[in-house]
């Protein structure tokens, strides 16, 4: 429901574990806006359904009802980041529509890996160029076995790095079910479990590889807030809302461990030292960066 007076709108609206504020700004820049909620709101749990009032101030009103439009967009597109909400995230994926999620290091942008639609509209989304690799997800440990070739690794290497803030190189299989517009330069595959339980539930549910990169355009920041990768919603089909991330906003670490007895780092992500560690624990030996 609304009111319009003058210049003033408000408008009474349910929003799952999300403000608009940020959004709303940017698409607007002539707006005042001023959310009314209740105390006990303000630190509400992501799963929580919170009432705003909204109130608007447009210096040219017309443009309200587009306004109305995006924002009742914006409750239909934006979801918590919850197991009620799996089956949503999958159904996007198969139909081939890109997603966002939160991982434990940064917000991601995810698609169906074996689909090959899927792989282009996530390197339009990014503005990115089609050779540079993007990374898969998997729900579990034992699953890496199914794109990549791992049996040089020790026997319980992967279960105690993963799931953890690590994208592990290895060699892709030429049996791996993945189109060959992704990484089609690459002789590596980059895998990813991140300790997150919803994306992992969503690549368990899905029962393929999801492709996952950051949640922002090539060339800027990396995100850990949904505010901070508006520019992208549209090219979602869900934007799902796990909160703020505490993170340092250096993504995972990445190690090369597509050599027997050896492996190497290509970037230092978060808990680098805590991946070193474990991989020093199973007598691999460390190559130059």
């Amino acid at each position: 429901m609304y009111m319009k007076q003058s210049r003033y709108c408000i408008y009474i609206c349910t929003f799952e574990g999300t403000f608009i504020r940020t959004f709303v700004r940017n698409k607007f820049r002539d707006i005042s806006i001023h959310l009314l909620i209740k105390p006990e709101h303000v630190l509400a749990p992501v799963k929580t359904k919170v009432d705003l009032t909204i109130i608007l101030q447009l210096s040219r009103p017309w443009r309200y009802f587009r306004l109305l439009m995006i924002i009742r967009a914006c409750q239909l597109r934006i979801l918590p980041a919850t197991s009620q909400r799996v089956t949503d995230a999958v159904d996007a994926l198969r139909r081939e529509r890109i997603i966002a999620v939160p991982t434990d290091t940064l917000y991601g942008l995810a698609a169906g890996a074996h689909s090959d639609k899927s792989i282009r509209r996530l390197y339009a989304a990014k503005r990115r160029s089609e050779t540079v690799p993007i990374a898969i997800c998997v729900s579990d440990a034992k699953d890496v076995e199914r794109y990549a070739d791992t049996k040089h690794l020790a026997e319980g290497l992967l279960d105690e790095l993963l799931p953890g803030p690590v994208t592990v190189l290895l060699s892709q299989k030429s049996s791996a079910d993945l189109p060959s517009s992704l990484n089609p330069n690459s002789r590596l595959m980059g895998i990813r479990i991140p300790k997150s339980d919803f994306i992992r539930a969503v690549a368990r549910q899905y029962g393929h590889a999801l492709a996952l990169t950051s949640a922002n355009q090539s060339g800027s920041a990396s995100t850990l807030d949904l505010n901070e990768f508006t520019e992208l919603w549209d090219d979602c089909a869900f934007v799902f809302d796990g909160g703020r991330i505490v993170s340092g906003r250096v993504g995972s670490s990445i190690v090369d461990l597509s050599l027997p007895g050896t492996f190497s780092v290509q970037r230092r992500g978060d808990k680098y030292e805590d991946t070193r560690k474990t991989l020093m624990k199973f007598g691999l030996r460390q190559l130059p960066d």
